[in-house]
């Protein structure tokens, strides 16, 4: 059963899914999530299998591809709504910190650095001297990871889980959502018994290719026929960014989130309305459209957090 949604209704749903949520969101996806938790509990049902942690325990991800070796140019051509976002647009420098400890920064991490300096320059001066080591600060809370001595592939994934999957998908996606319409989610990919076989699997058994998740693949190929061999698509909504032009209506419902902003503290206003007059003046390549999407959402997400905890003090 398909659960269709507009953008129109991803904003409209925005500050209760941010309230379940208690933190901000990079895309519509966790706006979709709980439209689909809704969907799902009028159908009757309370528990579902999800598939959160595959991508995780069988390196489903292409930025897990390209830590392997796989070139950024197919990647990025493949995976477009992923560059800026979680792919690095380019060549991004690295976290210092991690290039001393493993040699390399994780092709995630240096797309989420990229993404940071574009929310930082939306910021106050006074905002970002009061956090002068940020990227230290995060290396230093991963310091217990044991990730010396093991592929890179590896390496990144156990990043991953520790800074994107734990605090963000599995919480404020997965769990948040599914439980404030009194659904129950059962990840059966994040089995111990599942992990332990997983992880005596070979890098180049499971990313063959650079195609991920390929021994999952080969297990499922005679259910799933030609499905088995579809690229991996994140479960994110299509770019807010590319609808807002020519639409008068959306722009007015991101413009109300916007103006909210001067309930966040450190956000330099003027700033941010003439990124968004910039965003709609000219067209906005397919790749820059997805980087700046995840700002504008972050952006939105915390105007409406900051109204929610707002109202319920």
């Amino acid at each position: 059963h398909a659960v269709s949604v507009t953008h129109a209704s991803l904003l409209e749903h925005l500050p209760e899914a941010v309230a379940s949520a208690e933190g901000l969101c990079i895309n519509g996806q966790l706006v979709a999530r709980r439209l689909l938790a809704r969907a799902v509990r009028r159908a009757g049902v309370t528990v579902v299998l999800s598939g959160e942690g595959a991508d995780e325990v069988a390196l489903g991800y292409p930025h897990l591809a390209l830590d392997a070796g796989a070139a950024l140019a197919g990647l990025a051509a493949g995976h477009a709504a992923q560059v800026g976002v979680m792919l690095p647009a380019g060549d991004r420098p690295g976290v210092s910190a991690l290039e001393a400890r493993l040699g390399a920064t994780p092709s995630f991490l240096r797309a989420k650095v990229a993404f940071g300096e574009r929310l930082l320059a939306l910021t106050q001066p006074g905002f970002r001297a009061a956090y002068p080591d940020a990227l230290g600060d995060l290396v230093r809370s991963v310091a217990d990871l044991p990730l010396e001595g093991r592929h890179p592939a590896h390496q990144a994934a156990a990043l991953w889980m520790e800074l994107c999957l734990a605090g963000y998908i599995l919480r404020g996606i997965s769990d948040a959502q599914d439980m404030a319409e009194g659904i129950e989610s059962r990840p059966p990919f994040l089995d111990p018994v599942v992990w332990s076989v997983a992880r005596r699997v070979p890098v180049t058994a499971q990313l063959g290719g650079g195609v991920g998740k390929r021994f999952l693949r080969a297990a499922l190929a005679a259910r799933l026929g030609p499905v088995a061999e579809r690229p991996k698509h994140p479960f994110l909504a299509p770019p807010l960014v590319a609808a807002l032009p020519g639409d008068p209506a959306l722009q007015a419902r991101v413009l109300g989130y916007l103006d909210g902003l001067g309930a966040v503290p450190g956000v330099d206003r003027s700033a941010v309305r003439h990124w968004f007059d910039d965003t709609l003046a000219r067209p906005i390549p397919p790749a820059e459209q997805a980087a700046r999407d995840a700002v504008l959402w972050t952006l939105m997400s915390a105007a409406a957090l900051a109204d929610a905890l707002r109202s319920a003090a």
